[in-house]
Formats: structure tokens, C-alpha cells, sequence
């Protein structure tokens, strides 16, 4: 039963989420942007009017409008959460885990959710990846003995919560 699943997910990459610091590219942009302004502003207030100042001004206005132009050909990304492949499949990860309940932290993070009802309805059972719209091998869910334990007519637990009254996960 873990080979019909396996064959049919093993071979997705395993991603993880992780935060992503970013470049910076647009707080240096900025910085370098507000030291121009702040040079303009001098020059302006009549502050580089000897010949020496003049000269280290021009120099120095020529080097940031120059780092700006570079800065604003490189791209911008931004600080946050990002998704990267781990350079493993589900396969590999399914078959580290230690236990089921590593592999139910494994079917959590695909927001595996079960649907069980009584013996004499058709369906007996439904598993589902949220977002995805995929339904998982149906022969999988015997890896948690599902059928034996959810004996309430409808009851629904997702794996990252608890289960209604009454009902087992």
C-alpha cells in the first residue's frame, strides 16, 4: 500500500519553507539615493563653492549616480518566506521517518485531510491534499488503520486538528 502512494507522490520534490533575508538591493538603493539628495542639497546651500570642495563633490556625486545605476540593474529581492526545494523527494523522507507519527507530520504539511463514513456508504472514505485537488491512493489510508478507527457516521478529522466528539483520529 506504501508502494501504490509512493508511486504515486514519491517522486515530488520535498520543499521546505525558510526565510529568505533578501538582497537588500532596495535599502542600499535608497541609501545611495538619499546621499544624493543630501550632496545636492549642500551644493546647493553653497557649501562646496571653493575649487577644492567642488572637485570632491563632482567626484564623489559621479561615484553615487554610477553605484545607483548599477544597484538599480541588479533585481530587487525582498526580505521573507520562501519555499525551496530540499534536494530530496517524498520518497526519501517517507522513508526516513522513524514512525507514524513522522510520517503524519509528512501527510500535515501535504494538508492531508480523511473523510470516513459508515460501512454501507460508498464511499467509505476520501483522502484529499488541500489546495491541490488531488486525491491520494486510496489504499493508503490503511497505513493509519483508519477504517477500524473512525466508527461515527461523517466524522471528519484533519490532521492538524482535533478530532469531533467521540471520534478517533
Amino acid at each position: 500500500m506504501t508502494n501504490r502512494f509512493l508511486a504515486n507522490y514519491g517522486d515530488h520534490m520535498f520543499m521546505e519553507t525558510v526565510y529568505d533575508p533578501g538582497n537588500g538591493n532596495e535599502e542600499k538603493l535608497e541609501g545611495l539615493r538619499a546621499a544624493c539628495r543630501r550632496l545636492r542639497d549642500d551644493r546647493e546651500a553653497g557649501l562646496y563653492d571653493d575649487a577644492e570642495d567642488a572637485e570632491w563633490f563632482q567626484s564623489r556625486y559621479a561615484s553615487l549616480t554610477s553605484d545607483i545605476k548599477k544597484m538599480e540593474a541588479e533585481p530587487i529581492r525582498p526580505a521573507g518566506m520562501v519555499s525551496r526545494p530540499t534536494g530530496r523527494t517524498v520518497e526519501m523522507e517517507w522513508s526516513a521517518a522513524q514512525d507514524d507519527g513522522e510520517r503524519r507530520k509528512l501527510l500535515q504539511e501535504f494538508g492531508a485531510r480523511i473523510r470516513v463514513w459508515p460501512a454501507d456508504h460508498t464511499p467509505r472514505y476520501e483522502i484529499t491534499l488541500s489546495g491541490q485537488g488531488e486525491k491520494l491512493d486510496p489504499y493508503f489510508i490503511t497505513l493509519y488503520r483508519a477504517l477500524e478507527r473512525f466508527e461515527k457516521r461523517g466524522s471528519v478529522c484533519t490532521l492538524d486538528q482535533s478530532c469531533p466528539e467521540g471520534a478517533e483520529e
